[in-house]
């Protein structure tokens, strides 16, 4: 056995070391070996994503990709923006015959190689979206950057009241060189919109939103809400075609209600009646 084959053969020191450089650069990576482990090429995404946060294209949609394409976007992008050469191909990779030692090599280029430096001080956000929004409506917004840095590296995260669930964000480059981002928040309350790039946030981020509930299609009729008699049952109907809607809840002193659903998809009625129990104007709200 040679010295070099002792340091690297599988269980060696030096892949024990090689694993914890990998684990402790990306602590959610879990990596434990160099074959299977890589073969989906996602770890080597996250590895990329966790060394340079926002490096990878529309990370949060590699999931959706073939082992092939993730292998060979990380291979291309490790290559473009740190200079890791390509000792493997992508075919390689994700083979389950593949060399460990070639992967092994190809990993030990990261611990010489710099970070990309973050110049989030250079972007701006501003749109109606970052001001206010309604749930289930969509909001907009833009960044705006320098054409020589480019939106790599820019990551949006949007996040409802309970910060549990990120909301999908579309974005499009647009003519005048902004980036257009767009979400539908399915939750009213206040939400949280980060803007980084390589892991920084930009000035005046994350920014707080208040997302109002949507009561744009909802009507309510009746006699009940034009005139009523004390003591005696008044009626209303309220109803809404908001696809997003909660179910109704309980009006103010309602003797009785019913809740039908009127055979459309998110096209909900709810019939009730009350009884006054003084004169004046009644208010109700739900």
């Amino acid at each position: 056995m040679t010295y070099l084959s002792y340091f690297t053969q599988p269980g060696s020191i030096g892949e024990k070391r090689t694993l914890q450089f990998i684990n402790d650069t990306a602590p959610d990576l879990n990596a434990r070996n160099f074959n299977t482990d890589w073969n989906d090429g996602k770890k080597l995404c996250q590895f990329l994503e966790a060394h340079c946060p926002g490096i990878i294209p529309d990370y949060e949609n590699i999931d959706h990709n073939s082992p092939l394409e993730n292998a060979t976007l990380a291979l291309n992008i490790a290559e473009e923006k740190f200079g890791v050469r390509k000792v493997l191909t992508s075919e390689e990779l994700v083979s389950p015959d593949v060399d460990e030692l070639s992967i092994m090599a190809y990993m030990l280029q990261f611990r010489t190689c710099d970070k990309l430096q973050s110049h989030a001080h250079v972007f701006k956000a501003d749109g109606s979206g970052l001001k206010r929004g309604v749930r289930g409506k969509t909001s907009e917004f833009f960044i705006y950057g320098r054409k020589d840095i480019g939106f790599d590296g820019v990551r949006v995260d949007v996040r409802g009241p309970t910060g549990e669930m990120s909301v999908p964000v579309e974005t499009q480059t647009e003519s005048d060189g902004s980036l257009r981002c767009r979400f539908v928040p399915f939750e009213s309350g206040i939400h949280s919109i980060s803007i980084k790039h390589v892991g920084k946030e930009i000035p005046h981020g994350p920014y707080k939103v208040m997302m109002h509930e949507n009561v744009g299609d909802v009507q309510v009729s009746g006699a009940g809400i034009k005139n009523a008699v004390v003591f005696k049952p008044a009626e209303f109907i309220v109803q809404t075609k908001d696809d997003n809607s909660p179910r109704f809840q309980r009006w103010w002193k309602v003797h009785k209600n019913r809740a039908l659903h009127n055979g459309t998809p998110g096209e909900w009625k709810m019939e009730g009646d009350f009884y006054p129990s003084g004169s004046g104007r009644a208010q109700g709200s739900h």
